[in-house]
C-alpha cells in the first residue's frame, strides 16, 4: 500500500462519515447561525469528530471564541458517526509505526520526521475533506454564515496541534479569517 491509497481510504471514510453526520447537525440548529465548522480531534488525529460554532457560541465576550472548539456546545455530538473513521486512524497509525509503505521508507525517518509526515497526511486529508464538502456546496444554506470558519480543531492543543490547525485553516478561509487566526496563535505561542 502506499500513501495515496491511504489518504484516499482515509478522505472517503471522513467524508462519508461527515455526510451521514451533517443532517443530524443540521436540524440540530436550524434555529441558529453556523459560524464555524469544524473537525474535532484528539491529539495526533487519533479520533475524529465535529465542532460547530454558533451564533450563540459567538455572544461570548471572548473575541477569540470561534478558535477555541473546546468553548462551544456543540462538540463532538452525535461522535459514533465517525467510528469508522477511529478504525481506520487505528489501522493506520500500526501502518504507520510498525508497517512499510511502497512509496516512502518510514523505517528511515528520525522521530521528528515520522510526526512531520504524519501530521501532514492528516492535515492534506482534513483540507481536501472539507473542500469537497464546500465545493458540493453543503454549506450553501441559509443557516450557515457567508464567512463561514473551516478547520480543524483540538480540545487542547498543543504546538503540534497548532501548526496543524494553521495549515488546515489556511488552505481553506478567507484571509480575514487567516488574519484573526495569526493573531490568536501568536498568543498561544507567547503564553
Amino acid at each position: 500500500m502506499n500513501t495515496v491509497e491511504l489518504l484516499c481510504k482515509l478522505e472517503c471514510a471522513l467524508l462519508k462519515a461527515c455526510e451521514a453526520h451533517f443532517p443530524k447537525m443540521h436540524s440540530d440548529h436550524s434555529d441558529q447561525k453556523i459560524l464555524a465548522y469544524t473537525l474535532y480531534c484528539s491529539a495526533g488525529c487519533r479520533s475524529f469528530g465535529v465542532a460547530i460554532a454558533t451564533d450563540r457560541d459567538a455572544l461570548s465576550s471572548d473575541e477569540n471564541i470561534l478558535f477555541k472548539s473546546a468553548e462551544w456546545k456543540y462538540v463532538n455530538k452525535h461522535f459514533s458517526e465517525f467510528s469508522e473513521v477511529d478504525s481506520l486512524v487505528d489501522e493506520l497509525y500500526e501502518v504507520f509505526y510498525e508497517e512499510e509503505l511502497d512509496d516512502i521508507d518510514l523505517d528511515e525517518m528520525d522521530d521528528a520526521q515520522l510526526w512531520s509526515f504524519i501530521s501532514s497526511f492528516f492535515v492534506k486529508c482534513v483540507s481536501n475533506v472539507l473542500r469537497e464538502m464546500k465545493d458540493k456546496g453543503m454549506f450553501n444554506t441559509d443557516n450557515f454564515s457567508e464567512e463561514l470558519l473551516l478547520g480543524l480543531q483540538f480540545g487542547d492543543p498543543d504546538i503540534y496541534a497548532v501548526e496543524m490547525m494553521e495549515q488546515v485553516f489556511s488552505q481553506l478561509n478567507s484571509d480575514a479569517w487567516n488574519t484573526k487566526l495569526k493573531a490568536y496563535i501568536d498568543v498561544i505561542r507567547d503564553a
